[in-house]
């Protein structure tokens, strides 16, 4: 059984091999105490069986090298998940709701300036954003460990994650609304805009709603096991 203090010794060689990600860092330092343990109940002395674990692991290149497989993975995870939720708004029951926004979306696009629906859109495309933050919260924020006045900083691969997926949304708003400002004038660009057809917009209104309703959805979810 490791002591307290050799504990802490683990954990600071992975702390300075620049372990960028709250997850990995954990992840890895249970690897890590594990091995070291074995290590040392086979005779090996503390510091020979740090080396050799850190040896094993490829030191600092092969922990950058796990981690961002790590994060590949997390990425793809979140993604997976986002798709299933918006997938899964367009069944029954959730169905009806969609059709509702539908009708209503509509009205709004005959009734309201063109200027306020696209600012509807653009207040739905940016909250994919504002739940990213949001998952900050305490109910998800992780213990950050300290010693000898070290303050571990990590960001989450769960918070990256979703922040990228969150990038998406605004991305497609910018290259619908402002894309085509680049190849036309502001007058045609405004002519334009005004000539579009509530059935555009009501589409995308829905479409922002229900990528948002998923997003938050996809939020929700615990972060997945590491592999």
């Amino acid at each position: 059984m490791l002591t307290p203090t050799q504990q802490k010794e683990v954990r600071l060689t992975l702390l300075n091999s620049d372990i960028r990600y709250y997850e990995v860092y954990e992840e890895l330092s249970d690897h890590y105490l594990t091995a070291v343990d074995e290590r040392m109940q086979a005779g090996t002395p503390f510091d020979q069986a740090l080396a050799a674990t850190h040896q094993s692991f490829g030191k600092q290149e092969g922990l950058k090298k796990l981690e961002k497989s790590y994060r590949k993975s997390a990425i793809q995870h979140y993604r997976r998940l986002h798709w299933q939720e918006f997938k899964e708004r367009f069944r029954w029951p959730h169905m009806v709701l969609i059709v509702l926004m539908g009708v209503l979306s509509y009205q709004l696009a005959e009734l309201l300036d063109t200027r306020y629906v696209i600012g509807l859109i653009f207040a739905l495309s940016l909250s994919p954003f504002l739940f990213t933050i949001f998952a900050g919260s305490k109910k998800t924020q992780e213990p950050l460990p300290l010693w000898d006045n070290r303050v571990f900083m990590p960001t989450t691969l769960r918070r990256e994650a979703l922040s990228l997926q969150s990038n998406a949304s605004l991305g497609l708003f910018n290259f619908f609304f402002f894309g085509s400002k680049i190849l036309m004038s502001e007058t045609q660009w405004k002519e334009m805009m005004g000539q579009l057809h509530p059935a555009l917009f009501t589409a995308l209104l829905v479409f922002s709603f229900v990528w948002s309703w998923s997003f938050y959805l996809t939020v929700q979810h615990t972060r997945p096991k590491l592999t």
